[in-house]
This record gives structure tokens, C-alpha cells and sequence, in this order.
């Protein structure tokens, strides 16, 4: 499997196979039985052994379809109360993602409150199966609820509130009804950081207007991640022009240094991370979870789209995923962005990088003081 093909989920599959082929080499397992879901929706299914254990598997097969069972009917959130208004709503924990794609949601949600004329603040509850504690069994996804999606909240002036759990749930975690609702005249909300975090942030800058650049360095995904040598050329020559250039380095990296200033307080904060985007001569990316932060900003940003053919593995590159999921034709932008708020469709190389600056955001900024 190539690093391509790696998908949510596969790190856990590929250790529970490998768990399992070590104890089969220990010479006693007599009989498998198997299944397996592959992206985006085909199945696999296997058995055999040595066929006098077939009974003994399928009994097995049984106790664990019994398990599984219960698990989905967890799962599975009860009705909606209809008599809840438009401020009331609920997010699926352990049903929808833990990520950046929060924001989509929440934004819309948001926006949908206004539509509908129901009270401010936005009130949301989460969602964690019948038993409560369901959706946070992996450190990846507790460290992104606790990190990112519960602190977004306030990013939108909403409140956490149990007494939305029967509120609304929408399953939609992209721009695509933003992207509607916008086009038909609905304003798009923006962010904002707490005073807090803006105060740290100003205090660090002194008055001066950095440009931010975010890094995407994961492990998962190589392909989408930054051309780090290329943003790093790019931050000398607007240094060399008398630039403030400060990085935001992937969260797994934030302590580790680079030949420019980075600010490590916002690769793990969102709120500093918004408060630190908001207090930017400008933002420029590839296009990755924090990158989305901009979007609802009003602030100069670039953001570089390398798009796919349709049949790529991953399918958000994807000029069909872009049409169809957030609203976004290739070489077109977001209805509610300004004209130094860009897409740039092209792979993020000094050159690409150099002529999206000269062309959309230095006509409209001055050097750093």
C-alpha cells in the first residue's frame, strides 16, 4: 500500500492485521474469517481454514455480530425534537468527523440561525452515543475534539449547551450550502478569536503585521503536505523586501525551528491561531484544515490548490469532489471571498508562489514598518 492509499482508519486496520498475523505465525490458528471496507465503498469479505473449525468460527462470527450490533444501536441518535428552534443543534461525535471539517458545519449551522430568525448564541451540544462516552476511543480523535472542534465554538460566538442534544443535526461537512447561501445573498460569518488570544498576539507582534504561512508536515497524506523548501525560499525573498514572515508549523512539529520565526502557541491553539491569522498582512497555504481558518477572515490569503484527476485516491483533490461537495469550480473562488482572498490552482513552487503574491496581494499591501 502506498502513502497514496492511506485513508482514516487504515493506521488502526493495518496494526489490529499485524497484531493478528503475529499470533497466526505462533502455528495455532486453524480458521479466519474476515471483513474489510476499502474507500469509498467496496467490500471484502473472507473465510476459510481447516473446515472442521467453520462451526466453531461461525459461532464466533455470531457473538461478534451480536457486538457489533449493539454497538451501531449506540450509536444511532435519537429523534430529533421538532419543536427546537434553529439555535439548538447537535453534533454526531461518534458518527461525523473530528477536524477541520467542524468548521463547514458550524458555519453553516450558524448561518441557518439567522436564516431563520432564532435567538443568538448558537447552541450546540455533542453527542457521544447512548452510553455517553462513545467517539473519543482513539487518541487522534479525543486530541482533535479537545484541540480543535470544541474550542471552534467560540470562534463563531457559540456556547456548548446540553440542552440541545435533541436539536438539530445536519450530516454536511462541506462548503456546499454555504457556497448556495451565499450566492443567494446570505452574509457568511466570520471568526474571531477571543480577546485573549488577540491581546497575546499583538503583544508578541508590537504593531508589525507579519505574513503567516502554515506548513502541512504530516505523516498521514504525505502528498498533500507543504513544499517546505519552496515556502522557505519564498519567506527570504519577502524578507529581503522587508518582510516579518512567521510560520505555523504542523502541530507535531511546533517545537522544532526553521530559519524564520515560527509561533508554536498557534500550531497547537486554535484561538491563537485564528487571533494570529486575523493580526496578518497576509495568509498563504496549501490547502489543508488550518488553511480553512482564512476563509472566514478578512484578511489577504492564498491558498494553493494542486488538483487531480477524478480517479486519485484521495478524493478532496479532486476536481468532481470540489464541484460536487464544496461548491468550487477548478480556477473559480468562494462567492463571499474578497479580491485579495484567492484560490491559486497551481502546486505550490517558488515561481507559482511568487507570481500569486505579486499579483494579488502586493498591489493591495505596504512593506512591514
Amino acid at each position: 500500500m502506498t502513502d497514496l492509499e492511506h485513508t482514516d482508519g487504515n493506521a488502526q486496520v493495518v496494526d489490529a492485521l499485524e497484531r493478528l498475523l503475529a499470533r497466526a505465525r505462533q502455528g495455532k490458528v486453524s480458521y479466519l474469517a474476515a471483513v474489510a471496507l476499502e474507500e469509498p465503498d467496496a467490500g471484502h469479505a473472507f473465510f476459510g481454514g481447516v473446515s472442521h473449525r467453520l462451526k466453531a468460527c461461525f459461532g464466533l462470527v455470531e457473538k461478534l455480530g451480536a457486538a457489533m450490533s449493539a454497538d451501531v444501536k449506540n450509536r444511532v441518535m435519537p429523534p430529533r425534537d421538532p419543536n427546537l428552534s434553529a439555535d439548538r443543534v447537535c453534533y454526531d461525535v461518534p458518527g461525523s468527523p473530528l477536524s477541520f471539517d467542524f468548521l463547514p458545519w458550524l458555519i453553516d449551522a450558524e448561518m441557518t440561525r439567522i436564516r431563520e430568525g432564532a435567538p443568538a448564541p448558537l447552541k450546540v451540544a455533542f453527542w457521544f452515543g447512548r452510553e455517553g462516552k462513545t467517539g473519543l476511543a482513539y487518541p487522534a480523535r479525543q486530541q482533535m475534539f479537545v484541540k480543535v472542534v470544541r474550542p471552534m465554538l467560540g470562534l463563531v460566538g457559540a456556547v456548548e449547551d446540553d440542552g440541545s442534544l435533541l436539536g438539530r443535526f445536519k450530516e454536511l461537512f462541506v462548503t456546499r450550502d454555504i457556497v448556495q447561501a451565499a450566492v443567494a445573498g446570505e452574509p457568511v460569518p466570520r471568526l474571531r478569536a477571543s480577546e485573549g488570544a488577540a491581546a497575546q498576539v499583538s503583544g508578541l507582534l508590537a504593531g508589525v503585521k507579519p505574513v503567516v504561512i502554515t506548513l502541512r508536515e504530516a505523516e498521514h497524506w504525505p502528498h498533500r503536505n507543504s513544499n517546505v523548501e519552496a515556502w522557505l525560499q519564498f519567506a527570504d525573498w519577502l524578507k529581503a523586501q522587508g518582510e516579518l514572515v512567521i510560520f505555523v508549523r504542523d502541530t507535531a512539529k511546533a517545537m522544532l525551528p526553521l530559519s524564520h520565526p515560527t509561533y508554536p502557541a498557534a500550531s497547537i491553539d486554535i484561538d491563537i491561531r485564528t487571533a494570529l491569522y486575523a493580526a496578518a498582512k497576509a495568509h498563504l497555504g496549501v490547502s489543508n484544515g488550518p488553511a480553512t481558518i482564512p476563509w472566514f477572515l478578512d484578511i489577504p490569503s492564498l491558498l494553493f490548490l494542486d488538483v487531480k484527476p477524478d480517479d486519485y485516491p484521495y478524493q478532496p483533490n479532486t476536481a468532481r469532489f470540489l464541484r460536487e461537495q464544496m461548491g468550487l469550480e477548478v480556477g473559480g473562488q468562494f462567492p463571499w471571498l474578497r479580491p485579495d482572498q484567492r484560490f491559486v490552482w497551481a502546486p505550490d513552487n517558488f515561481h507559482a508562489i511568487v507570481d500569486a503574491w505579486r499579483e494579488w496581494i502586493a498591489p493591495r499591501v505596504s512593506a512591514a514598518a
